[in-house]
């Protein structure tokens, strides 16, 4: 348990200091020409998965919420993760999937089983990330959606008083049942 709650605060720990990063340049995003070539190995890599073996392309996101409150303990953090998989419609790839959600409570990260987050990635950094309760959009909210800053093996973006940070691991490929 301990080693899980180490993780999870450093993933707390790694989502501030993208936070940071993108702020120290201006908190603008890339050029979409830039994250196209920073997430050409991913896409490449999950593309791969369309014939008898399964390219497995796993996303962890964090999305920091800045609540600027006097009165409040602690900010919100989400950490969701999952797989994502190679899609494409009208001549655009994305990489789409639903990621588990964790939310912190204090320094605890328990699972939350009904909170996810659909997530869709342009081959441009464009970034759709839509918070879901029970399999339905929260409160009926559209998703959020940005041009990320892809660099550093990251794709960071700040919108409003959230900052979202999405990493990618190629898992192993393995032959589909």
């Amino acid at each position: 348990m301990n080693t899980l709650k180490n993780a999870l605060f450093g993933l707390g720990v790694l989502a501030a200091l993208a936070t940071l990063l993108v702020l120290a340049q201006g908190g603008g995003a890339a050029p979409a020409d830039d994250c196209e070539k920073f997430l050409q190995p991913s896409f490449d890599w999950s593309k791969k998965g369309t014939g008898v073996k399964i390219y497995p392309l796993f996303v962890t996101l964090t999305i920091h919420d800045a609540s600027q409150s006097a009165d409040k303990a602690i900010d919100t953090v989400y950490i969701a993760q999952g797989n994502v998989g190679y899609h494409e419609a009208k001549g655009s790839a994305s990489l789409v999937g639903t990621l588990n959600a964790r939310i912190n409570k204090g320094m605890e990260f328990p699972a939350a089983p009904q909170l996810t987050f659909k997530v869709s990635i342009s081959n441009k950094g464009m970034v759709s990330v839509q918070e879901m309760l029970n399999g339905k959009p929260f409160a009926g909210r559209p998703p959020v959606e940005f041009q990320a800053n892809c660099q550093g093996g990251l794709l960071t973006a700040i919108k409003g008083s959230k900052s979202y940070v999405l990493s990618f691991t190629r898992q192993p490929a393995y032959d589909k049942i």
